[in-house]
């Protein structure tokens, strides 16, 4: 049986993270790419390490989008807010940082 949650988050929650999810989704997109952009480790141990923190930093940012999705099925004013759009707002604060 489905966690009622799973598919339906209540209105007031949504709001709040829909506040929230731009920078969160900016701030997690940024910090994956600085990472990532590093040279990999030249041993086995610490590349292991350095792939699995690519990967946690990834399935995070896929959460981001998957808790926008489903806010976006509540909310029709939610859906305004596509997954474009909070990439743009992404790269405009990575394009800010790095200058």
């Amino acid at each position: 049986m489905k966690n009622e949650f799973q598919n339906k988050i209540p209105d007031d929650i949504c709001n709040l993270l829909s506040q929230a999810l731009p920078s969160a989704f900016a701030r997690s997109v940024i910090s994956y790419t600085e990472f990532s952009c590093k040279n990999p480790p030249d041993n086995a141990k610490d590349f292991i390490a350095y792939h699995n923190a690519c990967k946690a930093a990834l399935g995070h940012i896929g959460a981001l989008v998957k808790i926008k999705d489903v806010c976006a099925k509540n909310s029709p004013a939610e859906k305004s807010q596509s997954l474009e759009e909070l990439l743009r707002q992404a790269r405009h604060l990575l394009d800010k940082t790095e200058n």
